[in-house]
């Protein structure tokens, strides 16, 4: 438990700090790349407009990504379209709103095995994802593009991908996880965890354990000499390490090169996401892990200040909606985390909050409709559309309705 606390736990200061050197040098590189563009204003890089189908998201983004060539791509402003199941474009124009419900669908889906790029070995959601050994080298080239655009717009993927491709994609692997056999088994830990629990207690077996096994049997490619000698207290820690490395890199070191390749072919990030720590590139691009009642309200562009009850409207239009929102918001018992969690997506259609928090808020908007009726989103905007409600209590029956149905698309535009 502790080690998993060690994992996660990020000095919010220090990351900062270096996270925000990052993106002075992604602006910089955005400002040369736009004074080198030939198309467009000068010193303005041409907006990237996108068509995808929902029913296939993952294919066409693919197939969008691989068209793109040179560097300058990786900076311009993207435009999403989503076409329904008919291939006819959905309602609303893309502020920054279907561009984060692009990276958000496509991490989502990218993992599943269906499309054959990535595999989970554990048991249970908590498994993270590495890439398969015989996965398409192109898609995965492609991933890794997708993965650098995320990193360099700021949107998290949320979890999922397992923080040894970070160490890989860094160039970390070799002095961060195989550097000894604990960090190489908290790597594993993330993947397999039952493998690692298994090994880990190795480490500590008697010798007649240790005497019926060989190196063979954590790395069966592993060539040289000793790899058929029993066991012993001096030689487990080395086979148990080698067999991490076996599972996490040598069988699928193709297909992690090719991602690599992808995420390093047109923009080298390497020397400035080297100062980041293994769990502040996690933060970094799978965004915050957890949602607290004081995170959530900074994410709302509310229409009064803090110490006021000002509402939607004026005298006899007048109503009490937001304070009703800020007051179920802001009700840590009602209103726990995993609802929290659903609202930000609902709202945001993104997989996590931003490690540096929203650069555009969620703004309220008066929907002028009987009570009865549900909040709406408005997705493409990072709007949320509340009818003028009576009470708290009300709103939050209402709201907890709508996110119950949020996957139906009735309450979403």
């Amino acid at each position: 438990a502790q080690a998993a606390a060690e994992e996660v736990e990020v000095d919010e200061a220090a990351f900062m700090g270096r996270f925000m050197a990052l993106r002075q040098f992604l602006e910089l590189a955005r400002q040369h790349a736009g004074t080198k563009g030939s198309k467009g204003s000068k010193g303005v890089l041409p907006t990237w407009r996108l068509k995808l189908s929902r029913a296939s998201l993952v294919t066409c983004v693919i197939a969008e990504f691989s068209k793109r060539k040179g560097s300058s791509w990786v900076f311009m402003p993207t435009q999403v379209t989503l076409l329904d199941r008919f291939d006819m474009a959905e309602e609303g124009a893309d502020q920054g709103g279907l561009t984060a419900e692009m990276f958000s669908i496509f991490f989502r889906e990218v993992f599943a095995p269906d499309a054959g790029l990535f595999e989970q070995a554990g048991d249970g959601d908590a498994a993270a994802f590495l890439p398969c050994a015989d996965a398409s080298p192109e898609g995965l080239r492609q991933c890794g593009r997708v993965l650098l655009k995320a990193i360099v717009d700021d949107h998290p993927i949320g979890a999922g991908l397992a923080p040894f491709v970070l160490e890989w994609l860094v160039d970390a692997h070799e002095r961060r996880v195989f550097c000894s056999v604990e960090a190489a088994l908290a790597q594993l830990r993330r993947f397999d965890a039952r493998l690692a629990q298994s090994w880990e207690l190795l480490l500590q077996a008697e010798p007649a354990v240790l005497a019926v096994l060989t190196l063979g049997d954590f790395a069966p490619h592993h060539v040289g000499a000793g790899s058929d000698a029993p066991l012993s207290a001096a030689t487990v820690g080395a086979a148990v390490l080698a067999g991490c490395r076996a599972r996490l890199l040598d069988c699928r070191a193709a297909s992690l090169a090719a991602l690599r390749d992808g995420f390093s072919g047109d923009l080298d990030l390497q020397l400035q996401l080297a100062p980041f720590r293994p769990n502040e590139l996690v933060y970094m691009s799978q965004g915050k892990a957890s949602l607290s009642t004081a995170e959530l309200l900074r994410c709302f562009d509310w229409p009064f200040a803090a110490s006021a009850a000002a509402g939607f409207g004026e005298g006899e239009h007048r109503c009490d909606t937001p304070a009703h929102l800020r007051a179920v918001l802001g009700d840590e018992q009602g209103f726990p985390e995993a609802l929290r969690v659903q609202l930000f997506e609902w709202c945001t259609a993104r997989s996590a909050l931003p490690a540096a928090g929203l650069k555009e808020k969620i703004r309220l908007r008066h929907y002028d409709v009987g009570t009865a009726n549900l909040p709406e989103v408005h997705t493409c905007t990072s709007e949320l559309h509340l009818p003028p409600y009576a009470s708290a209590e009300q709103l939050r029956e209402r709201l907890l309705l709508a996110l119950e149905h949020r996957g139906d698309g009735f309450q979403n535009e």
